[in-house]
């Protein structure tokens, strides 16, 4: 009886790795779209900036 507990404890664990390994991943990998704001006539002090963009109809401000 001790033997089929260890064989069974052992294959669910395999089963538990091998399913693992087999998951399907959907990473986003691709290149992020990003922008370069210089601030000009400024102190060195830290700011905090938001970036209104109007949306495809050009009617909604949207803050980024």
């Amino acid at each position: 009886m001790l033997r089929k507990c260890k064989i069974l404890i052992t294959l669910s664990i395999i089963f538990l790795i091998l399913l693992g390994f087999n998951s399907i991943v959907n990473a986003d990998s691709g290149a992020k779209p990003s922008i370069t704001i210089t601030l000009k006539n400024i102190e060195t002090d830290n700011y905090l900036i938001d970036l209104l963009v109007y949306d495809e109809t050009e009617k909604n401000l949207t803050v980024i």
